[in-house]
């Protein structure tokens, strides 16, 4: 049984009803596709060698491109948005990586600093001060020793600083039950990782740091926050050991933006 595409072909390439002879078949199509190509030739040649009227071509882009304009009338207020945001430029003070250095060789000279952690973290400088370091168990006084030094730190390095400064206080969570001192830990130590209250515990350490930064010459105005104990988990790629002692801490952070009393750090 032959398929309808045959069957096509065979009505095509036969010939006419009632006409003697074999007809032409398919030829005829082949003549006409021949002739239709042989005048589309023709008249792209005669095209190609005729000359385009430049003005009449200038004229049709210049109608396209030409965009209709809003007329205002002389002495009509152009409109004003109801509300603007005003932007706030803010200096950048020295570089942190340059800060970083001078700090460090600064702490490397003190070894009343000698727990004090040094790095940069999301775009500051976080100087970090176990609260061991600065304040007996639960309490929110400066020792003398730690007042002496933090005094030192806000009169020499600080001081001649050009970036803005903010103290951080931390608190540590309540040790679980059950849970006694880590290997190197003084047991004795146990008792001061609770607070009973971590938020106001956090704050009254941030507010006596920078107290005694600001008694000790710092110039600038300085940025208080407590965290009270819910930053924890932000030490959790320390060792179990370093991890306890720096929960209850106080962060000296060191931002790129400039304060508005320009310092005089010599490079």
């Amino acid at each position: 049984m032959s398929s309808p595409v045959e069957r096509l072909k065979a009505e095509l390439s036969a010939p006419p009803p009632n006409s003697p002879g074999r007809g032409i078949g398919g030829a005829w199509m082949m003549i006409f596709t021949d002739l239709v190509l042989l005048l589309l030739t023709f008249f792209v040649l005669l095209f190609s060698m005729s000359e385009l009227r430049q003005g009449a071509f200038d004229g049709l882009v210049e109608a396209l491109s030409r965009r209709p304009t809003p007329e205002i009338p002389e002495g009509l207020p152009l409109p004003v948005a109801e509300r603007t945001i005003p932007t706030v430029d803010r200096p950048i003070g020295e570089d942190l990586g340059y800060l970083e250095s001078v700090l460090a060789q600064a702490l490397a000279e003190d070894p009343r600093l000698a727990g004090a952690r040094l790095e940069p973290r999301e775009g500051t400088l976080v100087l970090t001060l176990p609260a061991d370091l600065l304040f007996p168990p639960n309490g929110a006084t400066l020792s003398d020793p730690a007042r002496r030094a933090v005094g030192d730190l806000a009169s020499g390095v600080l001081a001649n600083l050009d970036n803005r400064l903010a103290v951080s206080g931390h608190a540590a969570p309540p040790r679980p039950t059950g849970v006694g001192a880590l290997p190197g830990e003084d047991p004795g130590a146990a008792p001061r990782i609770a607070a009973d209250d971590p938020w106001a515990l956090s704050l009254a350490r941030a507010t006596a740091v920078a107290r005694a930064l600001g008694a000790a010459g710092y110039p600038a105005p300085l940025s208080v926050l407590a965290h009270g104990d819910s930053r924890f988990a932000d030490l959790a790629d320390l060792p179990p050991l370093l991890r306890r002692r720096f929960a209850a801490r106080v962060d000296l952070m060191i931002l790129p933006q400039a304060t508005e009393t320009q310092g005089t750090l010599a490079r």
